[in-house]
């Protein structure tokens, strides 16, 4: 590929040869990914240098992404500060790699912003939660959890206590009954 020249104003490569690789103007669906092919069969059939360049029966051809110029674009700033994203990879990159390559997190159910982040932040706290078992073990974790859960039932009356004040007035609904002294149970 490296030897291929791309002419951005024909969209056409010229080969080591001087030989012009033309497309037919079709996009194609490979992998997810939106290429157009490049060849120019009779050039290659002819071709003096074809055995250094392919082995395919039909000569070469090229695929390029319709996105090429920003990969490109991309791939100029990566090499430009490669320290950065090193750091980058280590720090951010590593989570959603995992939920989108292991999990298959590659697209949301819902629509809309609130909803889209909705999902997403589940799906984060799943990822969190699973990072917890494998660095503190189970056992651990579940104990962990134990010693909060006192916590929570105590938070938990005072939002159940504070809405039965300020959401639900007695002559409202005069068969309500709170119940009192609500314990959440560890699992």
């Amino acid at each position: 590929m490296v030897d291929f020249r791309y002419d951005k104003i024909k969209d056409t490569y010229t080969c080591p040869a001087d030989q012009v690789l033309a497309t037919n103007g079709s996009i194609y669906d490979k992998a997810g990914h939106k290429v157009k092919h490049y060849k120019n069969r009779e050039a290659c059939g002819a071709c003096p240098v074809r055995a250094l360049c392919t082995t395919n029966k039909n000569g070469r051809f090229i695929e390029r992404s319709i996105y090429q110029e920003a990969l490109d674009e991309n791939q100029k700033r990566v090499e430009a500060r490669p320290e950065y994203y090193r750091l980058r990879q280590q720090v951010t990159e590593h989570q959603f790699g995992t939920l989108k390559r292991q999990w298959g997190f590659t697209h949301t159910l819902m629509r809309g912003k609130q909803n889209v982040l909705s999902e997403v932040d589940l799906m984060m706290i799943c990822y969190n939660l699973t990072r917890l078992v494998s660095i503190l073990g189970p056992e651990v974790l579940k104990n962990r959890l134990k010693r909060l859960v006192p916590g929570f039932s105590a938070l938990f009356e005072a939002i159940l206590a504070h809405m039965n004040s300020f959401l639900l007035p007695r002559n409202t609904y005069p068969n309500f009954k709170p119940t009192r002294n609500t314990v959440l149970t560890a699992l």
